[in-house]
């Protein structure tokens, strides 16, 4: 039985995404504001089964708590964590399947964001939270910056149609940051003119397929040398040409970058 997607904007940039079938069964994944859950589950007549948690960041879960009191039959699936809410059903930390509904669904830990990430896959979807974004990646709250680097890596191992399901929807700011270090780059003016046709025409940049990401996502291009000396000789700092430290200092610069 197909599962059809759909999202919810909420928030800022938030995005809430239902997966549904046929039956109006639906799984509601990082759902950090319980109002406009609510009511798309009344406008469409869905019958609200599954939670997902990526990570416990307040803007994934704020909303659970209130949908759990309208609908209490709903099961919470999230990562394990110390002391972790009761009603949560604890995914282990390592790799395996899960069934949601009769959907097999493959969990990866995906750590970086946070020491507990995890992304979930049911093929061409995979909802990765804020691990992967449309042309960037999460902050390294961990600030492991292997950890993160290593998650990305394992994502960019998926099939090359799988639709990126993020957290938040930033594409722009990703691309304005990324055009501000490398302005010359083809692969990124030509997405950034795909995407300033989308918003043109109203529609989302998300989600996002991963054989573009691996094409204009600096995140995702780690092992590109002329990156890395271009990047690395902006800043002075020739002597560790390598990929570990154009990652690290790439995304201390987006920390820093201010954009409006």
């Amino acid at each position: 039985m197909y599962l059809n997607l759909s999202y919810i904007n909420a928030i800022n940039d938030n995005y809430i995404w239902i997966l549904s079938n046929e039956k109006g069964f639906i799984i509601i994944i990082d759902p950090g504001d319980s109002a406009s859950v609510i009511k798309t589950i009344k406008i469409k007549n869905y019958k609200p089964k599954y939670i997902l948690l990526t990570h416990y960041h307040k803007d994934h879960t704020a909303g659970v708590e209130s949908i759990l009191n309208n609908y209490p039959n709903i099961k919470v699936y999230g990562p394990k964590i110390k002391n972790n809410k009761t009603y949560i059903i604890n995914i282990e930390q390592k790799d395996q399947y899960i069934y949601i509904m009769q959907y097999k669904f493959l969990v990866i830990m995906t750590p970086g964001h946070t020491e507990n990430c995890i992304s979930y896959y049911l093929s061409p979807y995979l909802f990765c939270g804020d691990t992967l974004f449309s042309g960037g990646c999460g902050r390294v709250f961990t600030k492991d910056y292997n950890l993160m680097l290593n998650s990305l890596k394992k994502i960019s191992k998926f099939p090359n149609d799988t639709l990126i399901c993020c957290g938040h929807d930033n594409t722009v700011n990703n691309l304005m940051f990324s055009k501000s270090v490398f302005p010359k780059d083809s692969t990124i003016l030509f997405y950034e003119k795909k995407i300033k046709k989308l918003i043109k025409k109203s529609k989302s940049t998300l989600p996002s397929k991963l054989q573009d990401e691996k094409k204009h996502n600096l995140f995702l291009r780690t092992t590109e040398v002329n990156l890395q000396k271009k990047l690395l000789f902006k800043n002075n700092d020739l002597t560790k040409i390598n990929e570990i430290n154009f990652f690290y200092q790439l995304r201390r610069m987006k920390d820093r970058f201010c954009w409006s």
